[in-house]
């Protein structure tokens, strides 16, 4: 019996060591248009906050790695489950153009929460493909500190960008890859139209969260450390 609960405490060990120890609280947020929100919320006390944005078909797990890292550099975090998928209500193949762009809610939704939990925080919106154009309508119509758009289009599933763009007034990193193409071609775009934006495109085609490194991750917390 010792020697079994030996075994289990030593998988447990290297379990948390390969994976990391993901420290957060399972929440529902409800939308104004009475949607229910699945998201976890990394609690870290303070007064910066991020909401983070999944890609399309993906989930919040997407973000767990980078959330802890986040909630372990002092920031409140808030990854969520957007309407369709993971555990939140509704079936994003199921969708049309409204309802993808309905998905402003679901931010919405995340940045109240934090703003009841921490009335003073400054919040930053990062997002990855259909989250990214989600984190720069975010900037442009909520009051956001900065925004972080991972391989952002022109136009997903209906959720367009160029005016949004236009209305910004605080910084916006774009992060892409060149050999994603549309992405690639979309930031450039974006970036021409308006002087908030900077653009870091990397010598790769990898899309969304899949840019994630090391490097890509230490020029995040850069750019938020300046900006949030």
């Amino acid at each position: 019996m010792k020697k079994a609960l030996i075994i289990l405490l030593l998988v447990f060990i290297i379990g948390c060591k390969a994976g990391g120890t993901i420290e957060h609280e399972d929440i529902t947020l409800k939308t104004e248009d009475n949607f229910e929100i699945k998201a976890d919320y990394f609690n870290a006390d303070s007064e910066k906050s991020l909401i983070l944005i999944h890609q399309l078909s993906m989930t919040k797990h997407s973000w767990n790695s980078f959330a802890q890292k986040a909630k372990d550099k002092g920031y409140n975090v808030i990854s969520i489950d957007l309407r369709g998928h993971g555990l939140s209500q509704g079936n994003w193949e199921e969708f049309d153009d409204e309802d993808f762009n309905n998905m402003v809610f679901d931010v919405k939704a995340a940045y109240n929460y934090l703003k009841e939990k921490h009335p003073n925080t400054k919040i930053a919106v990062i997002g990855a493909s259909i989250g990214a154009n989600l984190a720069i309508k975010s900037l442009a119509n909520l009051d956001i500190s900065t925004s972080v758009a991972l391989s952002p289009g022109l136009d997903y599933k209906g959720i367009e960008t160029s005016d949004d763009i236009k209305k910004v007034d605080k910084n916006v990193l774009i992060i892409v890859g060149k050999g994603d193409k549309y992405s690639y071609d979309s930031s450039e775009e974006l970036a021409g139209k308006n002087s908030k934006v900077e653009l870091k495109a990397y010598e790769r085609q990898e899309h969304g969260t899949n840019l994630l490194n090391e490097e890509v991750e230490s020029l995040i917390f850069d750019w938020l450390g300046s900006n949030i």
